[in-house]
């Protein structure tokens, strides 16, 4: 898919969320998640578009220089995206289901 598809279907989803959006958090919350994850996307694509609108607070420097430094010392390992969304979903579903089980 070239970027100019890309874009276009990013800009008519942004249009179409943002009529969405019009509506107060109380229906937004009644959104599924699928749907709730996709605007999320869709707004963070809009925000990462042009990082110089965008520029990052010194604080983060300070904590990628450290990430860095970690994964430099052998002290942390890399992981796919898909893998590390699979990880931190299966620990949620794991925290959800604990909590059931105490009510």
């Amino acid at each position: 898919m070239s970027m100019m598809v890309m874009r276009i279907g990013i800009c008519t989803n942004i249009s179409n969320l943002f009529e969405r959006l019009i509506m107060n958090m109380s229906e937004l919350a009644q959104w599924p998640l699928v749907d709730r994850l996709q605007a999320m996307e869709i707004l963070w694509a809009s925000l990462a578009h042009d990082p110089a609108h965008n520029p990052s607070p010194a604080w983060h420097e300070e904590i990628v220089a450290h990430r860095i430094a970690r994964l430099e010392a052998g002290q942390e390992t890399l992981q796919p995206w898909g893998d590390a969304k699979k990880d931190i979903r299966a620990r949620i579903d794991a925290r959800k289901a604990q909590q059931d089980g105490m009510q």
